[in-house]
């Protein structure tokens, strides 16, 4: 008998665990800790590397390129300033300028307009600010700064304005790259702690860190000639502000409080409590303002991207003295300091996973076929299967999709009744259970071809087609899963979905599409409103069919698996930020052996190939290495009658 949705909705098989009882208790207990902390537990969005290359020091300061590939880093306590061009893999002393008490530093958004900034230095007793227009090559000392105890530097996207504050003194600043300087003294004389400005240098906010006079933010909407005190911010102990790039969106941390934010250039602030009351030390924010990372002295680094509603303790880099932390425009790069440490830099990732417990690493689903009965696989970080469980059983359905339909970093999954067409929801727990279900349409009409983050707002979307008309629409989700817009992206029979990806690194799913008739490969780059931003074409072949997406280099970019129907030959396109081909790796050939899905099967931000063997089922994990070939691999379990459900 054919199963309705009221059937689907909470239908579960097998026996009840014997310590039901006790895992349910244990549940709650975790979560009224995640609640009571405010702070989520890690999922794997971070991707940290300790750069041994760098000097274990008293470390003050670090800034950034819009791309994350530049950095400027400074040393305190007698110590050289060093810059790094492959985003911290190696690092170079800039000793023509020679060792003193660094204490701030600034990038323009390219990195080759950088300053630096000494504090008060007990041994030469001079304070300066140098500057440099080639990438630090050379350095050019600013006397007309003026010798002072200067606490931090921001810059301007062009790195012609600059803006400088000084503890114990005033705001300063410039608007020739730093050849001359403007003290101002409207904003007071203050033990001034911390500036950013916005990309065009013409709003500015600062922070005051006075432990015996009231402490207060400041801000500046004509570059710094005017300033306004928040005090709606309150009278904190503040260490550390961040601006968007437009300059609307502020973000400021203080010691023994909490983060806070504002989406209207310093007017009114948010005291994002689930954040936690720590000992904050740093913050930094991508251009748009959604994406914060902030350091605590002693403590984590924290990551929100959702501007700060929510946070994620980032335990892979450790406890430790965090100074300053830098991020890229984006977002998805970030460095961090300390003192008597190591530099730290990490990688990103944002790309929806089918992560269904929220522990970093991708799950398999899978299907019975004999009976309809399916299955959810929970992965550990070695590959290997850590538990399963049964998420029904039934004949007429099949899954249509999955992605994260509510942002709550849990893989949620879209039901497709072949019968009727109707399309079904299922919101997930963590546990592997349905926390709600939904009906989203129902049409034999329709089919959905993938899912994917299509305005890059942190939720899944979904692609539908006709296949009798080849009309292709895409529903743009709201975070309750359900449909805030939707939109015709094309109409033909002559094209079909070939897969997703994120082939610009921008945090938006681009969409590969294939010509019937000649093999064309075509790759949309989507935009923030859901829309074609470009197009081009990737290849032309009808010798080659896309076998799978995925990053298997572990740069932020998506990678194409090529497979020869005729010979069996894998191939990997390791890819550029533009949609072209950077690099390839033959894999495999064998016309016995299909690949049945990609994801990152062990956490460790390298996309995983499943492989299976059409004669008797057998199901091969490759564990890939982050240069696109294999690193090991592992036989999952043989069978005829399962089937992998992979990625749409």
């Amino acid at each position: 008998m054919q199963k309705g949705m009221q059937d689907i909705i909470g239908e579960r098989s097998g026996a009840k665990d014997a310590n039901a009882f006790w895992l349910k208790v244990i549940l709650v207990i975790a979560v009224f800790v995640v609640l009571f902390s405010g702070v989520k537990p890690a999922a794997a969005a971070f991707y940290w590397t300790e750069r041994t290359s760098s000097e274990n020091t008293v470390w003050w300061s670090v800034a950034s390129s819009t791309d994350g590939s530049k950095l400027i880093a400074t040393v305190n306590q007698n110590g050289y300033v060093y810059r790094s061009t492959n985003f911290g893999a190696t690092w170079t002393a800039q000793t023509s300028i020679g060792t003193r008490n660094w204490c701030a530093s600034a990038s323009s958004a390219d990195g080759t307009t950088l300053a630096v900034a000494v504090g008060y230095d007990f041994t030469a007793g001079v304070a300066s600010i140098f500057t440099s227009t080639d990438s630090g090559t050379t350095w050019t000392e600013r006397p007309e700064a003026g010798d002072r105890y200067w606490t931090s530097l921001a810059s301007s996207a062009d790195g012609t304005k600059l803006a400088a504050a000084a503890q114990y003194g005033y705001l300063y600043t410039s608007t020739d790259s730093g050849a001359t300087w403007t003290e101002r003294q409207t904003a007071g004389n203050r033990s001034w702690i911390a500036i950013t400005s916005s990309a065009d240098g013409t709003k500015l906010a600062a922070a005051n860190y006075d432990l015996n006079n009231p402490s207060y933010l400041y801000t500046s909407t004509d570059s710094g000639a005017t300033w306004t005190e928040r005090q709606v911010a309150g009278n904190r102990y503040w260490r550390s502000i961040a601006s968007s790039a437009d300059g609307t969106k502020l973000a400021a941390v203080a010691e023994n409080s909490y983060v806070y934010t504002s989406t209207d250039s310093g007017a009114t602030w948010t005291e994002q409590t689930a954040s936690g009351n720590r000992y904050w030390r740093s913050i930094a924010s991508s251009a748009d303002g959604t994406k914060l990372a902030a350091a605590v002295d002693g403590g984590y680094i924290y990551t929100s991207k959702n501007s700060g509603a929510t946070w994620t303790e980032q335990t892979a880099a450790g406890e430790r003295s965090w100074t300053a932390i830098a991020s890229s425009a984006d977002g998805t790069r970030l460095a961090a300091s300390g003192q008597w440490e190591r530099i730290f830099t990490a990688y990103g990732d944002f790309t929806i996973k089918r992560d269904f417990n929220a522990d970093g690493v991708e799950d398999t689903l899978w299907k019975y076929t004999p009976t309809g009965r399916f299955l959810l696989s929970f992965m550990d970080t070695g590959g290997n299967i850590a538990s399963s469980k049964t998420l029904l059983t039934a004949p007429d359905w099949s899954i249509a999709g999955a992605g994260d339909f509510n942002a709550d970093d849990i893989g949620d999954i879209l039901w497709r009744n072949s019968a009727t067409g109707q399309v079904v929801l299922w919101l997930m727990k963590s546990d592997g259970n349905e926390n709600s279900a939904r009906t989203l349409a129902t049409s034999a009409d329709w089919t959905i071809v993938g899912t994917g983050d299509f305005n890059g707002d942190g939720v899944s979307d979904i692609i539908w087609r006709n296949p009798a008309s080849g009309q292709v629409v895409l529903w743009l989700m709201k975070n309750d899963g359900t449909k805030e817009s939707s939109r015709t992206l094309f109409n033909s029979t002559e094209w079909t979905f070939a897969g997703i990806g994120d082939f610009n690194r921008d945090g938006i799913s681009d969409i590969l599409w294939k010509k019937t008739a000649n093999g064309q490969i075509v790759l949309w780059f989507m935009d923030a409103t859901g829309n074609k931003a470009s197009a081009k074409t990737v290849y032309t072949s009808l010798d080659w069919v896309i076998a799978g997406t995925g990053d298997f280099n572990k740069d932020g970019v998506s990678d194409i698996l090529w497979r020869k129907t005729a010979t069996g030959q894998v191939m990997v396109w390791l890819m550029k930020n533009d949609g072209t081909k950077e690099s390839f790796n033959t894999l495999y050939t064998s016309t016995d052996w299909t690949i049945a899905g990609t994801g990152d099967f062990n956490g460790d931000g390298v996309s995983d190939i499943l492989w299976r063997k059409t004669a008797n089922g057998q199901f091969l994990l490759w564990l890939m290495k982050n240069d696109g070939t294999k690193d090991s691999s592992k036989a999952v379990f043989t069978s005829i009658d399962w089937t992998f459900i992979g990625q749409n």
